[in-house]
């Protein structure tokens, strides 16, 4: 009979959350994305001989794959900062720093790889973008950590807090 040990069990588990972030981050930065474009071309800040009605299909399949890719980088952050402790013990700060790097390196390695190929994007707009990505990236963050923090217990699972216990 072979032993599996806790690290085994928890493999499925942490894949499964970390596809469950990127997925989540996808749909996220696609519809920022998709909603971003679609409000700039209905006021006129956005003028329609550069992007038109047709563009917002390629921006939201765009927007979901950077943040497919940010959303998993985050989580593998988050997996390897955070080895061995729970929500509670989890800086909000570090965790917004994680979220930062994870969305504003993704923007920068886009940006740079695209510009390799056809360099239109100046490089102080591609900076600009990327610091504004991770700023974005720092506050969704730190806001997802809040959330996961007063999210409901499972049923049946310890509380630690004698306040909630009855008398």
């Amino acid at each position: 009979m072979s032993s599996i040990d806790d690290s085994e069990l928890e493999r499925p588990h942490r894949f499964r959350g970390m596809l469950r972030m990127s997925l989540t981050a996808g749909v996220v930065l696609s519809a920022l994305a998709t909603g971003a474009l679609a409000l700039g071309l209905a006021t006129g800040l956005v003028p329609s001989s550069i992007f038109g009605p047709r563009e917002l299909a390629g921006v939201a399949i765009r927007g979901f794959g950077a943040g497919v890719v940010a959303g998993g980088l985050f989580s593998w952050l988050v997996a390897r900062g955070g080895r061995g402790k729970t929500l509670s013990t989890l800086s909000a700060k570090r965790v917004a720093l994680w979220g930062g790097l994870a969305t504003g390196s993704v923007f920068l390695a886009v940006g740079l790889v695209a510009g390799v190929r056809l360099p239109v994007v100046p490089i102080g707009i591609l900076a600009a973008g990327s610091v504004l990505a991770g700023l974005g990236g720092s506050v969704v963050s730190a806001g997802m950590l809040r959330v996961a923090r007063r999210a409901p217990r499972p049923l049946g699972a310890a509380d630690a807090s004698p306040e909630r216990l009855l008398p």
